[in-house]
This record gives C-alpha cells, sequence and structure tokens, in this order.
C-alpha cells in the first residue's frame, strides 16, 4: 500500500512525495481526511496533495483541504482541480504551498501568491517557466506576462493528446530520453508529434527576446 512504499523510500533524499486522493473507490470527505492522516503517521517525508478529481473521480472540497492543512506533514498541494475560487482561497489560507499543476495556469496562480508550479511542460525550456517566476516574484508583471504568453501555443500542443504523450515524443525527439509511453497510452500521432516539435522549435526562436543582459 501507500504507506509500505513510502516506508522504503526513507532513507532516500527525497524532498516531498505526491499523493492523490484513492481513485475509483470515492471515498467520503472525511475517508479523504483520514488517508493522509494514516500516511502522515507512516512517513517523515513531507507531503503534497494531488488535487486532480479528472484521474481520480474524487472531489476535494475546500473544508477538506483545509482540515488536510492541519495535519503537520501536509505542506503543499498540486492544484488541478479546475476550481479558481477554491484556488484562490487556498492561497490566501497561507497554510498550504499551492502550486499549479495545469500548466496553462501558472502565470495566474503565481500572481494571486501560489508558490510555483509542478508543471509538465517545464520539462522543455525549464529556463523560461522559471525566468517567468522570478519575473512575477519581482513584480516585473509584463515581462512575465510576455514570457506567458510565448510559451502558450506550445503549452497547448504539449496537451492536445494525453499528457505526457507529445512530451515524450519531442524529448525523444531531442534525444533525452527513448520518447516511448507505456500501454495503453500509444506514441503520438504524426500530426501531433509535428506541432508539438514545431511548437518547441518556435519558443526556441523567442527565448533571447527574454534573457536577461
Amino acid at each position: 500500500d501507500v504507506c509500505a512504499q513510502l516506508a522504503s523510500f526513507e532513507d532516500l533524499p527525497i524532498a516531498g512525495s505526491l499523493i492523490t486522493p484513492p481513485y475509483y473507490v470515492r471515498p467520503s470527505q472525511q475517508g479523504i481526511v483520514e488517508f493522509y492522516k494514516e500516511i502522515a503517521a507512516a512517513t517523515k517525508t513531507p507531503l503534497i496533495v494531488y488535487d486532480v478529481p479528472y484521474r481520480t473521480g474524487v472531489q476535494m472540497e475546500l473544508e477538506t483541504l483545509r482540515r488536510l492543512a492541519d495535519i503537520p506533514a501536509v505542506c503543499a498541494i498540486k492544484d488541478c482541480g479546475g476550481d479558481a475560487r477554491k484556488t484562490q482561497a487556498l492561497i490566501a489560507d497561507r497554510r498550504l504551498s499551492v502550486l499549479s499543476g495545469e500548466d496553462h495556469l501558472i502565470f495566474s496562480t503565481i500572481a494571486q501568491g501560489g508558490a510555483g508550479a509542478i508543471a509538465a511542460s517545464a520539462h522543455l525550456h525549464p529556463g523560461l517557466f522559471v525566468e517567468m517566476y522570478r519575473a512575477l516574484n519581482a513584480g516585473e508583471i509584463e515581462r512575465a506576462r510576455a514570457i506567458h504568453h510565448s510559451l502558450a501555443a506550445m503549452i497547448e500542443a504539449l496537451f492536445e493528446e494525453s499528457n505526457p504523450v507529445p512530451l515524450k515524443s519531442v524529448l525523444g525527439e531531442l534525444g533525452r530520453g527513448h520518447g516511448v509511453v507505456r500501454k495503453p497510452l500509444l506514441a503520438a500521432s504524426p500530426r501531433v508529434a509535428k506541432r508539438a516539435r514545431e511548437e518547441y522549435e518556435a519558443v526556441a526562436s523567442l527565448s533571447n527576446l527574454f534573457s536577461r543582459a
């Protein structure tokens, strides 16, 4: 189970563990709280709650997330919940570090005071994602907005088919890994693979515009 897996990692230099609520069984809100309490009691590793209802089938309510914030081991949330009001409330609450899990919402999450992101698309041009983060935290809104818009088409292309299929395709072409996904995922269609690579290259041609002197 999850507790046993985490126990096997205790001696590794892990910064934190990203944990979804149980999928398929659709537990109650109280069941979700008890799940995280049990995990927190079984590990010394900081826990990041992964709120991703379109993959788990479990909707975590705002009050549930606030209760999870009371658990000392729970330090952050990867926010894929798709509820802007819930995101804003969690940022305002300040007890959890709110990390955008929706790549197209990184700009808005950080602009509101979010702590950052866990972003699949940041495997490509990671320096630009870091620069957008730094610009936002420095109050350089126009610069951050320009970077955000420069990345938008690439991010859209990388999610045209199930993540990480288009991303793996580009990484494979760049020699960063083998580019293969495990079944039941299938390789990117030729059109999607071509578009993802083209958008990656388009960002590369713009990246010098955002370099600092």
